[in-house]
């Protein structure tokens, strides 16, 4: 009778310390790995969360602010307006357009507008036509407004800066206490005076402007101009321009 020979079983070599200790590393590190990534993706979750909440939030702030353009955009247009056709100061050598821009005040203003310390209009024709007369050239600029909402009105913030040309007529208008300094008139003639002014347009509840509101920077734009501080004491000293860009001069009264 024949014999069959034992199936072959493999022998099974326990593993070494060394091979266990590795594949329990692996483990370990495959798992803190998991870990890692499943905290990561946790925490990018959360700040996609906030971010969304963030752009719900400044989309309602947006909103809030188009809605207040909207609100106001006729002051905003009206002051936009006042800038465009005024940019050349008072053009009354043309005169259909000075009559336009003499119908624009009076279809915007009121009748007694505040302005400069007076009442009524005709003060803000007769300040276009000194800057018109006594500087060379003049041209004013205003980048951005901003609008200030109140209960039943509102009120339109336009910094600007007018570039005035000075001539020597200028002076003799303006400045007439340096005449006899010859040094500082030449540092003055063909220079363009850089002066910042601060408009604000009050407008009343029917959208009609009742104040016309300006403040002028004249010490800081003459000093760069002079690059002199004594020089800038000595023509601000018996200057015929206010603190809120009022010219106190008029070519009659000039030498």
């Amino acid at each position: 009778m024949l014999h069959r020979p034992a199936p072959y079983v493999p022998q099974i070599r326990p593993l070494s310390d060394d091979v266990v200790l590795r594949r329990s590393q692996s483990r370990l590190n495959q798992q803190r790995y998991r870990a890692q990534k499943r905290h990561a993706l946790e925490g990018r979750e959360r700040e996609v969360a906030e971010l969304h909440n963030q752009i719900a939030r400044y989309q309602g702030q947006l909103d809030i602010l188009r809605s207040s353009v909207r609100l106001h955009e006729p002051e905003v247009q009206v002051a936009n307006e006042y800038f465009r056709i005024f940019r050349h100061s008072s053009q009354k050598s043309m005169p259909s357009y000075g009559q336009y821009q003499c119908d624009f005040l009076r279809s915007v203003m009121q009748p007694d507008i505040r302005f400069m310390g007076q009442i009524g209009i005709q003060k803000l024709f007769e300040q276009w036509t000194l800057y018109h007369s006594l500087f060379q050239s003049f041209e004013m600029a205003c980048p951005r407004l901003e609008t200030i909402k109140l209960a039943d009105a509102a009120i339109v913030r336009a910094p600007a800066v007018m570039h005035l040309r000075i001539s020597r007529y200028t002076i003799e208008c303006l400045y007439p206490h340096v005449l006899s300094n010859e040094r500082i008139v030449q540092k003055l003639v063909g220079q363009v005076l850089h002066l910042p002014i601060l408009i604000h347009f009050h407008y009343d509840a029917s959208g009609r402007i009742e104040e016309l509101e300006t403040t002028a920077n004249m010490t800081a734009s003459l000093e760069e101009l002079l690059r002199d501080v004594n020089d800038t004491l000595l023509v601000l000293d018996g200057a015929r321009m206010k603190g809120n860009a009022e010219l106190v001069s008029s070519p009659t009264s000039c030498p």
